[in-house]
């Protein structure tokens, strides 16, 4: 499926079980707050162990992939990027 200028996120659980999709307009993405990403209680209460997002232009090409791992209490441990250039990103957190 292509979106245009949106984020798509899909959360799942710790065996990879899908748990939720949501997709955002950018804006919604930048300017709002989601509790899936910015909350740890609420990824804890829901079990939410990886969130895979894509980040979409306007024009519908794939800009951003971002695998995001987290702990049993909600917190990141975790974030794999890649751009649409090739160039990527790892980061741990403690």
């Amino acid at each position: 499926m292509t979106f245009y200028d949106a984020v798509e996120i899909e959360a799942f659980d710790a065996e990879r079980q899908f748990v939720l999709r949501q997709v955002l307009s950018t804006y919604e993405w930048y300017e709002g707050t989601h509790p899936i990403i910015d909350s740890d209680e609420e990824r804890a209460r829901l079990r939410v162990a990886h969130i895979e997002v894509r980040e979409f232009n306007d024009n519908g090409d794939l800009e951003v992939t971002s695998s995001l791992e987290y702990s049993d209490n909600g917190a990141l441990t975790e974030r794999h990027t890649r751009r649409k250039d090739g160039s990527t990103d790892h980061k741990t957190f403690d």
